[in-house]
Formats: structure tokens, C-alpha cells, sequence
């Protein structure tokens, strides 16, 4: 992983890139907050880790220069970026005539007929004719 031993040890590391904290457990694999009592919460919780480790993460995270960004504040990698090993690839929908991309057939559907109810009229399509699986 990230060749820090308190981390290795954890299963976290800090992607290069943009500076996120990435839980590595199999089970997990996702981008953590930057708010460290949630990933000291995560850790205990999740994984019943002693508070030494936690401890020992935290106050590694909480010193780090450059700082750690919030996972929910990095922006979607392109289409066909070269897939990252410590996450989820997930397949999803976009819609075909703005930026909205969801992992949820669901959520594009209704999105598509909030959104674009006139232009399906025009079209004379379908719902599922106004968004591109990815």
C-alpha cells in the first residue's frame, strides 16, 4: 500500500493524487471524510481496531502536511481512466444531455423525467432512450 507502517497496519492509506484517505479493507474499499472522529468511528465500528491503532492513525492524519481533502469533494475521474485497485469500480448511467451520473437506474430515470419531460415529448422517446449506461 501507501508504505506508511501505522497505516499499512490499518488497511488505510492516502491516495497521492488528491490527498484522500481510502479505507483498503476487501469489504470496503471506499474514500473516507477528512474528519478524523468519523474515521476514528469508522475504524472502531467497522473493524473493532484497538484505540492505540485509531490513536496512533489519527494523530498521523491530524499532523500531515499537504492536509487531507474530504473524499466527497473530489470530482468523478474521466470515462476510461486507468481503474484505481483500493476502489470500487462501479457501472452506472449518464444522463445524454447533461452531467448528471448515478449508479442508480432509478434515480436516472426520475431525474431524466423531472428533468427532461418536454424534450422526451419532442423526441418522442422513451425514458431509457435519454441515457447512456457507462
Amino acid at each position: 500500500m501507501a508504505g506508511i507502517p501505522v497505516l499499512d497496519r490499518i488497511r488505510l492509506m492516502i491516495e497521492p493524487h488528491e490527498q484522500v484517505i481510502i479505507c483498503c479493507w476487501d469489504q470496503c474499499r471506499i474514500g473516507l471524510s477528512n474528519d478524523l472522529s468519523q474515521v476514528n468511528h469508522h475504524l472502531r465500528n467497522k473493524y473493532s481496531l484497538p484505540s492505540d491503532d485509531r490513536r496512533a492513525a489519527t494523530s498521523l492524519l491530524r499532523s500531515r502536511i499537504p492536509t487531507i481533502n474530504n473524499a466527497d469533494s473530489i470530482l468523478f475521474r474521466k470515462d476510461g481512466s486507468e481503474i484505481y485497485p483500493y476502489l470500487w469500480v462501479y457501472d452506472g448511467f449518464v444522463c445524454s444531455y447533461y452531467i448528471f451520473r448515478t449508479i442508480s437506474k432509478s434515480t436516472i430515470s426520475r431525474y431524466i423525467t423531472d428533468v427532461h419531460r418536454q424534450k422526451m415529448f419532442e423526441l418522442r422517446v422513451r425514458t431509457d432512450e435519454m441515457y447512456i449506461p457507462i
